[in-house]
């Protein structure tokens, strides 16, 4: 393992920015490439004005419980991988990372949130040990009623999710009261290594303080638009 080398996972979480800054991902692609970063992609993810394709909710969900109700999910889009075809897209992905000659690989799903059980814990650590390169772990918090007010707000914009939400238990529910634990988010995310935390409020753009994290040089590189905003932004 280098030193030098290292996966950066932005981990979200919800209303933060994380698709603004996937969408800087986007449009920085070859640039970034060119200063040897390297943003991971799912080009297979089903594209639309609200997902980008460096939006890896696929690989997130490939750790993530399966009870659990997803926007993704519901929407299909994220498949369902059970037994060899789940060893395959692990095993490629470890490939990927591992064969990369970039420095820095860059991933970014607000979906790696989610995660919080032992077994989804144990999957995650399997998986890092596999990688040649150091794995640092980057998420945004906002304060709470606002980041519970607004995710709330985006569910309810998706009839699909909200109608496969009714009537079901708590913990199968992205919109229950276990996902806004901070604590828990830090719990799981630093016994696996590194976690570095960024306030929201703190900050006029956070797609700038994520980049600086990850040591990525700014300037010359276009930010764009900002995605993905409630009406209440």
């Amino acid at each position: 393992m280098k030193s030098d080398e290292v996966l950066f996972l932005h981990i979200g979480t919800h209303k933060t920015g994380t698709t603004s800054f996937q969408y800087f991902l986007d449009h920085n692609h070859a640039a970034l490439l060119a200063r040897n970063i390297r943003a991971l992609a799912d080009d297979r993810l089903k594209q639309s004005d609200q997902v980008s394709r460096f939006n890896i909710a696929s690989i997130a969900h490939h750790f993530l419980r399966p009870e659990l109700v997803t926007e993704a999910r519901v929407s299909s889009l994220v498949p369902e991988r059970n037994g060899i075809e789940r060893l395959k897209f692990e095993d490629a992905l470890v490939e990927q990372i591992n064969g990369s000659p970039c420095a820095k690989i860059i991933g970014s799903a607000e979906a790696f949130c989610f995660l919080r059980s032992e077994q989804e814990f144990g999957l995650v650590e399997q998986f890092i040990r596999r990688l040649r390169r150091q794995v640092r772990f980057i998420v945004v918090f906002r304060k709470e009623e606002e980041w519970r007010r607004r995710w709330i707000e985006q569910t309810r914009r998706s009839p699909q999710l909200t109608s496969a939400l009714v009537g079901l238990p708590d913990d199968q529910r992205v919109t229950a009261d276990w996902y806004f634990d901070k604590d828990a988010i830090r719990r799981f995310w630093s016994g696996l290594g590194d976690l570095v935390e960024i306030d929201y409020e703190l900050h006029e753009d956070i797609r700038v303080i994520l980049a600086h994290k990850m040591d990525i040089d700014t300037r010359q590189l276009a930010f764009g638009d900002w995605q993905n905003v409630s009406p209440s932004d």
